[in-house]
């Protein structure tokens, strides 16, 4: 990685403040956009909460996610009057970037120096994922997703209790967390989270869950949020750029056989993964983060049923690696990744209809490349058979976790 000269912080705090007057000048353009999701849901739930009041609406099943993300919106009906709801819901949003900005300096500052670091996690602000998710979708993935990337940053670090509690955190919040169960289940199989850490992750998804239980909701409620939310969309694609995109394309309809082998092969995949790295002892930094991201691009391609919105993680992600690991593979990974993102948004954003099948392109692109690196590196006398300029080489500081 290039060392910065002392001069580092005269070089970057310009280009931050840069970056920081080009989001503020970006952001507010979308501030009034609308889309179908804020207006069939968002706003209906902020109704919901100011009619019921803010803390008793947590009683009731009048949404379809999970509570966490409403106690965000309930405080946000406080500035109900001076804002509207359309804005409110964007500015939590824009919050919920914000959040991914700081998880993702804590996991760049293992890698980069603390100026670089900072300009590395601001340009998150600027990915056009992130503007899109947020300001113009008024979406809240970057939340769960922040969680995802701390509970990398202290499995980094060997500090296992925070790991295990930030999954924990991020599942609360979305059940599209579990997207990186291979990477989960990895680090338990190679100790790098020890097993009975699980409890922090249970003990976090409690805490979070509990303002709803105290207001009212029965706890067996709170947990078939998630297979409400699995069971809420029949399509097996959802403009997500993955591989039923094209299944569904050609007119594979609907059906339980084609859901549940989606499912198999995904969980077959999680094993693979898991297992492979274990065996393999993969804990240095450089394969911990590439399982991540092989997990977070290999779970949402496989299993049917999945959005747009699912591979922002992966996005994430792949943005992390490259910044962290600069080569010319990990960037084109990120743009590759960066694109199919953006290109299946579109479909559902501007009408775009075959924008998930282009997208799908470039995420297969992505994953195959990520599959390779993993191949490599679990096995490093297949790097013969793979041409060299298809993956990353010479990756310093790539030890483990340990100083091994």
């Amino acid at each position: 990685m290039r060392r910065w000269t002392k001069s580092s912080a005269e070089i970057c705090a310009p280009i931050c403040l840069a970056i920081l007057l080009a989001a503020v000048m970006v952001y507010p353009l979308f501030l009034e956009t609308d889309n179908a999701d804020i207006e069939d849901f968002l706003v209906p739930w902020y109704d919901y909460i100011l009619l019921h009041g803010r803390f008793a609406a947590f009683a009731d099943n009048f949404s379809n996610y999970t509570p966490p993300y409403l106690y965000l919106l309930s405080i946000g009906t406080l500035a109900d009057g001076w804002l509207t709801p359309l804005v409110t819901i964007k500015l939590l949003a824009i919050a919920g970037s914000v959040f991914l900005v700081c998880c993702s300096h804590v996991l760049l500052r293992q890698f980069m120096r603390p100026w670089p670091a900072l300009v590395a996690a601001l340009l998150i602000l600027l990915l056009p994922s992130v503007v899109i998710n947020s300001v113009v979708w008024g979406q809240c993935d970057a939340l769960y997703t922040g969680f995802i990337i701390l509970a990398v940053a202290f499995a980094l670090q060997r500090r296992d209790l925070l790991a295990a509690a930030m999954f924990g955190a991020a599942i609360a919040f979305k059940l599209q967390a579990v997207f990186v169960a291979p990477f989960g289940l990895f680090l338990l199989l190679s100790r790098v989270i020890r097993p009975w850490s699980l409890i922090f992750s249970f003990a976090a998804w409690c805490l979070l869950m509990l303002p709803a239980w105290i207001a009212g909701r029965p706890m067996m409620d709170l947990v078939r949020i998630y297979l409400e939310q699995a069971d809420y969309y029949q399509s097996l694609s959802l403009n997500a750029p993955n591989i039923w995109t094209y299944l569904d394309y050609f007119g594979l309809q609907p059906n339980d056989t084609a859901t549940i082998f989606g499912i198999a092969v995904a969980a077959l995949v999680v094993l693979a993964i898991a297992i492979i790295a274990d065996i393999r002892k993969m804990t240095s930094r450089f394969d911990l983060l590439l399982i991540a991201l092989l997990s977070s691009l290999a779970v949402p391609y496989i299993l049917p049923r999945m959005h747009e919105r699912y591979f922002f993680m992966a996005d994430i992600l792949s943005v992390l690696l490259a910044c962290s690991f600069l080569s010319v593979p990990t960037v084109v990974v990120a743009l590759l990744i960066g694109l199919g993102s953006l290109l299946a948004s579109m479909g559902f954003l501007l009408g775009f209809s075959t924008g998930p099948a282009i997208g799908g392109l470039f995420v297969t692109v992505a994953l195959i490349l990520v599959a390779l690196w993993f191949i490599v590196r679990a096995f490093p006398q297949s790097a013969r058979w793979i041409p060299a300029a298809w993956c990353p080489s010479d990756i310093e500081g790539a030890q483990s976790p340990t100083g091994a």
